[in-house]
C-alpha cells in the first residue's frame, strides 16, 4: 500500500512543467504551465530540481507579475515539491 501512494504521488509530481508565455492580457510573463500544469501539452520530463528551481524563480517574481492567489499556489507547489524530496530522503 506504501508503495502504491508513494508511486501515486510521483506520477502526480512528474506532470510537465514547463515555461510558458502564451496568452494574451494578464498572463503575459506569468508561467502558466506552473500555476496549472493539467493544461500544458510539453512531454519534456523535468527533475525535481529543475521544477523547484522554475517554482522559486516564478515566485521571487512576486506581485508585480502574480496576483496574490496565484502566489500561493505557486508557493504551495515548491512547498510540496521541497517536501517531497524530504520525504524520498528520509526513506
Amino acid at each position: 500500500m506504501k508503495k502504491a501512494v508513494f508511486l501515486l504521488l510521483v506520477v502526480a509530481l512528474l506532470l510537465p512543467v514547463v515555461a510558458s508565455a502564451a496568452g494574451a492580457g494578464t498572463t503575459v510573463g506569468k508561467n502558466i504551465c506552473l500555476l496549472r500544469p493539467e493544461n500544458c501539452v510539453d512531454s519534456r520530463a523535468y527533475t525535481f530540481q529543475e521544477i523547484i528551481e522554475k517554482l522559486g524563480n516564478e515566485v521571487s517574481r512576486g506581485p508585480s507579475v502574480y496576483s496574490d492567489d496565484e502566489l500561493r499556489v505557486l508557493q504551495a507547489r515548491l512547498d510540496e515539491y521541497k517536501q517531497f524530496i524530504v520525504n524520498l530522503s528520509a526513506n
